[in-house]
């Protein structure tokens, strides 16, 4: 009786937490809030991310499969994920392509929820509308490559207002460009934590 428990529990705990990772399969200029640019193998032969809001995914941008020339993806509204991450010569921008807010709400999991590695770029561009970042409390980011904002809305990353001091870092050798003109903007943080 105890071991089928056990087996009982054991296959719960795996139903419960269904991490999945998906890599970007989209084309230039797509939407990041459309599933079918999603898929869980990098050649689209895997299946679909199933739904913008599941916070459990880990959501990859792979220069392997997408090339590393400047490479746009667009948002119409927000999405979940546990983490994104930028690897392998990935050189992408996200852009709102209408008015209104891109939120993007990074959940965590374990390791670097937000990443950037030091072949890769991560840009934000968007002159319609502005993209955040939220990231949990428990949320870390390292970017070791380039990450660049060039907006006149508003963008930025947040760790909400209690989140602890470096959990964001730029790596030796890292860089960062701004120009963001958009009032009331904060590129990491809030007014409550400038």
């Amino acid at each position: 009786m105890k071991r089928l428990l056990l087996a009982c529990f054991l296959l719960c705990s795996c139903v419960v937490y269904s991490q999945t990772t998906y890599y970007w399969v989209g084309e230039n200029n797509d939407s990041i809030n459309v599933t079918s640019n999603w898929n869980t193998v990098q050649n689209s032969t895997g299946n679909f991310r199933s739904s913008n809001s599941n916070a459990t995914d880990i959501l990859i941008f792979d220069g392997t499969s997408i090339g590393g020339t400047p490479f746009t993806v667009g948002s119409t509204g927000g999405i979940s994920c546990a983490q994104l991450k930028y690897i392998n010569g990935a050189n992408v921008n996200i852009t709102r392509t209408t008015s209104g807010t891109t939120t993007i709400v990074v959940a965590g999991d374990a390791g670097e929820d937000f990443f950037v590695d030091a072949t890769s770029r991560a840009g934000f561009t968007s002159t319609l509308g502005s993209v955040r970042i939220d990231m949990a409390v428990t949320c870390t980011g390292r970017v070791n490559g380039e990450m660049a904002t060039t907006t006149s809305q508003q963008f930025r990353i947040t760790n909400t207002t209690a989140g602890p001091a470096g959990t964001m870092v730029f790596t030796s050798g890292a860089r960062f460009y701004t120009n963001i003109t958009g009032s009331s903007s904060y590129a990491f943080g809030s007014s409550a934590q400038a």
